[in-house]
């Protein structure tokens, strides 16, 4: 970790009060997604949004994951209500293709433009055929209606997903945690699932769980017929993992 930094806990309400004149930005992933999809208790990022405020800290919000209506919402921004000085995209901005993005009030962006002049440049910096792929996908989300669908879509994958060895299914939208409990049966699934003909992954901070994170647009029948092979490798977990 950079000198002078600290971090501090997701939910942690009493950490807040490390939030002081000191403090130059608070940077928060407003879902922890790699923790494995922990949602913000109520008033949390409110909290936070308040302390910086008061303090005169900036607040960074990583919506990398979140943002472009994965979590059923455009930005968890709207989602939650609060809003950052500044908010960090990327992955789905690009529609598949690499563009990253930060968006600031021109007081703040402003500050770049010195000290040094030019100081925050990149090589490929707004590359066209980036940018075009990027308003390409935006439209098609908006157009489409992507963000409200990912929450109906979540519903049919909770009301798929029914075993024993499934503790818990985290997350709104298609960002989606399985809570499985035991890291054996995380290594095992994720290990096994393209022999069942789906693609999960792990998360890096919770290995009891597993990702599901499906296009926005992927057909309800695929969803479903993904989620009945799921159940079948979920089968072959609990014969073959003790």
């Amino acid at each position: 970790m950079l000198p002078d930094t600290l971090q501090i806990g997701f939910n942690d309400f009493d950490s807040l009060e490390s939030i002081d004149e000191h403090t130059a930005c608070v940077i928060v992933e407003p879902v922890q997604a790699e923790a494995g999809v922990i949602y913000p208790e109520s008033g949390f990022l409110q909290e936070i949004r308040n302390r910086c405020s008061n303090k005169g800290a900036l607040l960074v919000f990583d919506e990398v994951q979140t943002g472009f209506g994965r979590i059923g919402k455009m930005f968890a921004i709207d989602r939650f209500g609060v809003v950052p000085d500044i908010l960090v995209l990327a992955k789905a901005i690009g529609g598949g293709m690499p563009l990253g993005a930060f968006i600031s009030s021109g007081e703040i962006m402003a500050v770049l433009s010195n000290n040094p002049q030019l100081g925050h440049i990149t090589t490929f910096g707004g590359h066209p055929v980036c940018c075009a792929a990027g308003l390409a996908s935006l439209e098609v989300i908006i157009e489409e209606n992507l963000s409200e669908e990912c929450i109906r879509k979540s519903g049919l994958i909770k009301k798929t997903l029914v075993h024993p060895l499934i503790h818990e299914v985290r997350g709104e939208g298609l960002l989606l945690a399985v809570e499985v409990k035991k890291p054996e049966y995380t290594q095992y699934i994720v290990a096994n699932a393209p022999g069942f003909g789906i693609i999960l992954d792990y998360f890096l901070f919770c290995n009891t769980a597993f990702r599901i994170a499906p296009p926005l647009n992927i057909p309800d029948d695929i969803l479903i017929q993904s989620c009945k092979q799921l159940l079948m490798l979920l089968d072959d977990t609990e014969k073959n993992v003790r």
